[in-house]
């Protein structure tokens, strides 16, 4: 629970505030833009809700936060917002929500398919999250992008009998993985194509649904310059990692891209290769 003694001094008046416990995830932001403002390596409140819409999002804010960071000084109901998690982006792709301290409030996804649901990273292990699951119809594959954001996949796969799909060099014990990823070739699985990005980690992957949404974990991600890569997190090797990024231009059709922290963003159709040769010349510049 956040605390009002620690209430940052950022905050703008009124009942809604961020704490100096604030480990600076920017989930809130990735939420709810129009409410959260981002200072000097924190989040904090830049305007108190106003409608029923923004109270909703502030919640869901609040609901994910992975350190407790957020308050409502007048701790108005907050159902709504949990049954607005986890929350649908499109087609039948939802954001989870309840985001984890063990990844740094990495940011998770679950894809509804029929031939079995799919989870991309984890949330935070919830009681809510989990009978949520069940009601969509369970898991059958959990997908980990790399190390950094494994949080609780492992509850949840012995929970629901699910399938760990991850990349061996990024697993601490290989045999608790069902569908280990070995080698660097492109892999399909139906909608899904598995595709290694090594890079930020040595066994990163990405994985691209229907040829529409691609989830990067934190090998991609969009900020106000637009396509970009993290690169003073970059744990394994920064040359390889942008080696990695230019082999998604053989996937011109992403209009999604969905990472793990950093922002989401929708692009037209066929303009992803364009996004990243604007994004390769960027880095070319600036990154000697």
């Amino acid at each position: 629970m956040a605390q009002l003694t620690k209430r940052l001094s950022y905050n703008v008046e009124g009942p809604c505030f961020v704490d100096s416990t604030c480990i600076d995830c920017s989930v809130c932001d990735w939420i709810a833009p129009e409410i959260f403002g981002h200072q000097e390596g924190t989040s904090f409140v830049k305007k108190n809700p106003q409608t029923a819409q923004e109270l909703v999002h502030f919640q869901m804010s609040l609901l994910s936060c992975p350190t407790n960071s957020i308050g409502d000084q007048d701790k108005r109901p907050i159902r709504e917002a949990m049954d607005a998690l986890p929350c649908l982006i499109e087609d039948d792709v939802y954001f989870c929500g309840f985001t984890s301290h063990k990844s740094y409030g990495a940011q998770s996804y679950f894809v509804k398919h029929p031939e079995g649901n799919w989870l991309i990273d984890s949330p935070s292990m919830r009681p809510y999250l989990v009978e949520r699951f069940k009601e969509l119809g369970g898991l059958k594959f959990i997908f980990i992008t790399h190390q950094d954001d494994i949080a609780d996949a492992f509850h949840y796969a012995e929970l629901f009998n699910a399938q760990i799909i991850m990349h061996v060099k990024d697993a601490i014990d290989v045999k608790a993985i069902h569908l280990p990823v070995k080698r660097h070739d492109v892999t399909e699985m139906g909608a899904f194509t598995i595709i290694p990005t090594p890079g930020h980690t040595a066994g990163s992957l990405c994985v691209l649904y229907k040829d529409k949404f691609l989830f990067t974990g934190d090998h991609l991600y969009f900020d106000e310059k637009g396509l970009n890569v993290f690169s003073e997190y970059c744990w394994f090797d920064f040359e390889e990692q942008i080696l990695s990024v230019e082999k998604l231009k053989k996937f011109p059709n992403v209009e999604w891209i969905l990472p793990g922290h950093g922002g989401k963003k929708k692009i037209e159709r066929g303009t992803f290769s364009n996004e990243i040769d604007r994004m390769m010349t960027m880095i070319k510049s600036t990154y000697k």
